[in-house]
């Protein structure tokens, strides 16, 4: 359990990282097993990319997003207290998406999948929120707000950043054997996505 913030208000919600349902999302969405899918990085880009809903990219993402004031198919955001609920439905459904999330729902669904699969996930809500990775690693990095966007095939492209008003996302916990170990600890995971690229990650 722990507390989700909308924007607006405190909401108490239940993640259910233990649950039967979540690990057997989880599962689904990362696909058959790979060494590559084994390794916590490539597990993190796969589920990350496969959450959001978008038509034509990702059908059968778990969470379909909308800031209409007035919903009339589907479940408002402010409405939604807990993952395991939205995984049943998902599930229910035959895969198809539940009706309708925004970023700090999106979060929660992430952060629940990610704690079910072992890795060490909080999630994180901010103001004023800047989409950025100023330590890019490229040698060529000429902008300070530049984000790595990682695309549903694996590739990355570079595309500056911008603010959110308010937005919610996770942090998730590792060590990166492959760079310094002032990468290691924790790395932000954002599966909100507005295109029909995956989300961002480690």
């Amino acid at each position: 359990r722990g507390i989700v913030y909308n924007g607006n208000e405190s909401i108490p919600w239940y993640y259910g990282q233990f649950s039967e349902v979540s690990l057997e999302v989880a599962f689904h969405l990362l696909g058959r097993a790979t060494e590559e899918t084994l390794d916590p990085i490539s597990a993190i880009r796969t589920l990350i990319a496969r959450i959001y809903y978008l038509p034509g990219t990702n059908p059968h993402g778990v969470i379909e997003t909308s800031w209409s004031k007035e919903i009339t198919d589907g479940v408002p955001p402010d409405n939604w207290w807990s993952t395991e609920g939205i995984l049943q439905k998902y599930l229910s459904a035959h895969h198809e998406p539940v009706k309708y999330g925004q970023c700090w729902v999106v979060a929660a669904i992430t952060c629940t999948l990610l704690r079910t699969l072992g890795i060490p996930t909080r999630q994180i809500t901010a103001f004023g929120a800047f989409e950025d990775n100023s330590e890019l690693l490229d040698p060529h990095h000429k902008q300070h707000h530049v984000l790595v966007r990682y695309k549903h095939d694996g590739s990355t492209v570079l595309q500056l950043g911008y603010t959110w008003s308010f937005h919610s996302w996770v942090n998730v916990w590792m060590r990166r054997p492959g760079l310094p170990k002032r990468y290691w600890g924790w790395q932000s995971v954002d599966a909100t996505i507005h295109d029909s690229d995956g989300g961002y990650g480690p």
